[in-house]
């Protein structure tokens, strides 16, 4: 029975990090816990910290008025004082800001924890942090299960005790066994009990789990080309004024060599003049970077550039030095019917000539674009597809 005893006690200590933690879920204007939880004593001073689930879920405090449901009463606990906040998702003052769903998938989990049938709906504005509590939700759900769990075997390891002691008809032997199980159950209840407040006197954050923040990527700003007549490139111009050793130098030479020499402009791409050095489009860079570095021309706008129409499946494992990969003006789904192409450099780097709402001198080439920005590129701009060439 001593073994007995002290498995009992082994048992509540390895309980002992499973914490009873809150575990609530974020609706559109809805009812989130704020609380206030005691973060230390010293003497007559105590620290207080303030934990605000709207927050942790990229909502803000509103006016009570926005939630119809009914306001829930949290029950306070050891150390916590509770009460409903009511939330609302973030707005935006700005009108070319755009919040989506994020690519996120609400997680189907393998193991079912009771209790813990909702989870966070997330919505991320581009270019801004994406906040995903659903881990810390998922692990307070365990918390709170083990927690039951452990209470029941608690109390049943209690019965058993007593029940041992009145049928114990004054053995001795056997009024010990039932003291030491009743003694073990209650010890491992006040450990469980203080726990909370132990870690919690320790460092708040082993009790407060807190969301993964990931940073959501900002598609690029484009002004690309569309279906205008083509002009026929001065690929001997163009190198003399760039530097570049066409047949020699390698597209990521070329590339690097043309950043800060030219200044988008598509109706007067291909024409030169003082402190500009160069105007080109994007379809234009592309097909001077391939001519001057491969000797294939590409043609000179993304119509004539993506013609087959091959959709790309958006690995980089599918692509060589030179591909190409973008949209035309017919494939755009945004607002601004304009195509736009990226040549691929190898390394997991694009490069492009692109222009946004300015047009800065020199500033056309763009040569460190990653996969990231490729595809939130063509989320903002073709719902998603994109194109690919390889000549």
């Amino acid at each position: 029975m001593e073994t007995l005893t002290k498995k009992n006690l082994f048992l509540f200590f390895s309980f002992f990090i499973f914490i009873a933690l809150p575990a609530q879920a974020a609706d559109k204007c809805g009812w989130q816990d704020m609380y206030t939880i005691t973060t230390g004593q010293y003497m007559a001073i105590t620290a207080t910290k303030t934990i605000n689930d709207c927050e942790d879920r990229n909502l803000i405090t509103s006016d009570e008025k926005n939630c119809t449901a009914t306001k829930p009463n949290y029950a306070n606990k050891i150390g916590e004082i509770h009460e409903a906040t009511c939330c609302c998702p973030k707005t935006t003052n700005s009108a070319s800001a755009k919040v989506t769903n994020a690519i996120f998938s609400i997680p189907d989990f393998q193991v079912k924890i009771p209790g813990l049938d909702k989870l966070a709906t997330i919505t991320c504005p581009i270019g801004e942090e994406c906040t995903i509590p659903w881990i810390g939700q998922y692990i307070k759900g365990v918390y709170n299960y083990a927690l039951a769990i452990v209470g029941i075997i608690a109390a049943i390891i209690l019965m058993a005790g007593g029940l041992m002691w009145i049928i114990s008809a004054g053995d001795a032997s056997k009024i010990t066994q039932a003291k030491e199980l009743i003694i073990g159950s209650i010890s491992g209840l006040i450990i469980l009990i203080c726990s909370y407040s132990v870690l919690l006197w320790i460092n708040p954050d082993l009790v407060n789990l807190k969301p993964v923040k990931v940073a959501s990527i900002a598609p690029i700003e484009i002004e690309g080309d569309n279906d205008s007549p083509p002009v026929q490139l001065d690929i001997t111009k163009i190198s003399s004024i760039l530097g570049t050793n066409c047949g020699k130098d390698s597209i990521s030479d070329i590339v690097n060599k043309a950043k800060g020499k030219i200044t988008y402009n598509m109706k007067l791409r291909n024409t030169s003049a003082p402190g500009i050095l160069l105007y080109l489009d994007c379809s234009s860079f592309v097909n001077f970077v391939s001519t001057c570095a491969t000797g294939k021309s590409t043609g000179q706008n993304t119509s004539a550039i993506f013609k087959d129409q091959q959709l790309w499946d958006q690995s980089l494992n599918s692509l060589k030095p030179g591909d190409l990969v973008g949209w035309t003006a017919a494939n755009s789904a945004s607002s601004k019917k304009v195509g736009h192409v990226f040549i691929y450099m190898g390394n997991g780097t694009f490069a492009d000539c692109h222009g946004g709402k300015t047009h800065p001198v020199g500033g056309c080439v763009g040569n460190s674009t990653g996969l990231a920005s490729i595809v939130a590129t063509g989320e903002a701009y073709t719902n998603g597809k994109l194109y690919f060439k390889r000549y």
